[in-house]
């Protein structure tokens, strides 16, 4: 593209158009959109364009606007929880609120459902699934080494499976073997390398009819959902007698990493000045956030939801959630292994990642 004085313009017209296509998908304010047209308008029509400095300047001035990108949101006036009224802001920079009633923690105003899904089934998500997919494979083999202390053999339902590496593994162990997930991608992927058949959506949405499961896995998924209750009243439905549930959720109130954030940011660290009191990252739809936690568990608040739901609570521990290699993951070996001796010894969990196994009870026979 060239003006009319023959000054190639494409670069600064490119960020332009950028910018009107970001605010029509992601409605950003309408300064931006407005400043994007005139210098369209501009390029075409005047003999001497802009600069290369004033290209830059345009740059910077675009994703600045872009950085006050907004999402459709909605405002809790319940806790997802416990439906409690009792609730309280405690960190307005990271739209934390605080459950009176269970103490639970959860973002309000969120991103709606729809946002959600969108966010998520962008084609650049499935991407993350496939690096260091070595570590990856790791990961899943130290969690099932996990799941065999509890249970082997038996049907198994993976929830948020993502590209089904997990249940490539699994199905040495488990038959049948099922997942659900949300992106499209994912599923595509599943698909090709794997062979599996993902159920699409919410696990609440889909029609199982009267198929049931010896195991449910839910690996770092509740802290994304909407309405984790529901999930988890879902998963004792699916549930044989004596099933079991694994839930893990990153531990993010209560681990040493999250301590050392929020002191880093109290002494004006610039990397975590986007970082809230609790140590918890905020979120952004601009892109700089590779994902989004609606709820902040601890074990306690976990454990207590899961007995209101008929659960037993077989092992609170800590979940290897880790995917590096060669000298990364000797260091996050040790890492995981002082977490449990600190664990073991003191009973609290200071890691990164929270591992819960819960059964659903056999009914007692009354003759």
């Amino acid at each position: 593209m060239s003006c009319q004085s023959g000054y190639d313009c494409a670069p600064a017209a490119q960020l332009a158009l950028r910018a009107t296509r970001t605010a029509t998908s992601k409605r950003i304010t309408p300064g931006c959109c407005c400043f994007a047209k005139w210098v369209l308008s501009y390029g075409n029509n005047t003999k001497y364009f802009l600069n290369l400095l004033e290209v830059c300047a345009l740059h910077h001035y675009i994703n600045s606007c872009m950085e006050q990108t907004t999402a459709v949101t909605e405002s809790l006036e319940q806790c997802p929880l416990c439906q409690s009224d009792r609730l309280v802001t405690i960190d307005r920079k990271c739209c934390l609120q605080r459950c009176k009633t269970c103490g639970f923690l959860f973002l309000s105003p969120r991103p709606t459902a729809a946002e959600l899904l969108a966010f998520y089934s962008q084609p650049t998500k499935s991407d993350e699934w496939m690096v260091n997919e070595m570590g990856r494979d790791d990961l899943w083999m130290r969690r099932l080494t996990k799941l065999h202390r509890i249970r082997r053999g038996g049907s198994l339902l993976d929830i948020g499976t993502g590209i089904g590496q997990f249940l490539h593994y699994a199905q040495n162990f488990f038959s049948p073997v099922a997942g659900t997930e949300v992106s499209d991608a994912a599923i595509r992927i599943a698909r090709r390398k794997y062979g599996f058949t993902i159920h699409k959506g919410e696990v609440t949405e889909i029609d199982w009819g009267e198929q049931r499961f010896d195991v449910i896995t839910l690996f770092q998924v509740l802290e994304h959902v909407s309405d984790p209750l529901q999930i988890i009243l879902k998963c004792y439905e699916l549930l044989h007698e004596d099933g079991v549930l694994i839930i893990s959720v990153p531990n993010e109130l209560q681990s040493l990493k999250s301590k050392v954030r929020a002191f880093a940011r109290l002494f004006g660290k610039k990397k975590y000045q986007n970082t809230g009191k609790y140590g918890i990252p905020k979120f952004s739809f601009n892109g700089s956030s590779p994902y989004l936690h609606l709820s902040h568990f601890t074990p306690k608040v976990l454990q207590v939801c899961l007995q209101r739901c008929g659960f037993e609570i077989r092992e609170t521990a800590l979940d290897p959630y880790y995917e590096n290699t060669g000298g990364k993951k000797a260091l996050h070996d040790l890492h995981y292994f002082f977490g449990s001796l600190f664990w073991r010894v003191f009973h609290k969990n200071v890691y990164d990642a929270i591992w819960i196994t819960a059964v659903k009870p056999k009914r007692e026979v009354i003759d």
